[in-house]
């Protein structure tokens, strides 16, 4: 029994190595999501394919690879999925304020250092990309947002400053 344990281990820590070096070499985002939905049948397939040729050639390690079918969807799924939340966190910030009649979320592009601004009215009307979007400069501990219409907003301790007519208001960074 230990022995086939150890076996079923040793299985799935190869299978972690490749997914993740698999994954390295993608570097995934969420445009290529769907991507999982080629990749994870595949997977699942290809492991059953092992468990038949094991079946010819020794019985013993049919089971394992039957178990590691289920097991290396499950471990592709989740790996894909952290490497997704890995990349946005180093790509991009995310922050929402709350207003009197609606919610902003403010994007920062780190690669480029520009941003956007959406705003959602909260009775499922979306206003996206408008005029609010430009260029972030990073001093010190406080970043600074310059739109294309010249005006200037600053995030500094959980605040942003000069947004949309207000001297101070609360922000919440979500990613």
């Amino acid at each position: 029994m230990k022995k086939k344990v150890f076996t079923l281990f040793i299985i799935i820590i190869i299978d972690i190595l490749l997914f993740e070096c698999w994954i390295l070499c993608i570097n995934p985002d969420p445009s290529i999501s769907i991507y999982l939905a080629l990749v994870l049948p595949s997977l699942f397939l290809a492991n059953i394919i092992i468990a038949g040729i094991m079946y010819k050639i020794k019985k013993e390690y049919t089971l394992h690879f039957i178990i590691n079918s289920f097991l290396s969807v499950l471990l592709m799924y989740l790996l894909f999925g952290w490497a997704i939340e890995r990349n946005l966190k180093r790509t991009m910030e995310k922050w929402n304020v709350f207003s009197k009649d609606a919610k902003y979320e403010i994007v920062r592009y780190k690669k480029d250092n520009t941003f956007y601004i959406s705003v959602d009215f909260g009775d499922g009307a979306f206003k996206g990309m408008e005029k609010d979007r430009g260029v972030v400069y990073l001093r010190n501990d406080t970043l600074f947002f310059s739109t294309v219409d010249s005006s200037h907003y600053f995030i500094h301790d959980g605040f942003i400053f000069n947004f949309k007519g207000t001297k101070k208001e609360r922000i919440k960074k979500v990613l």
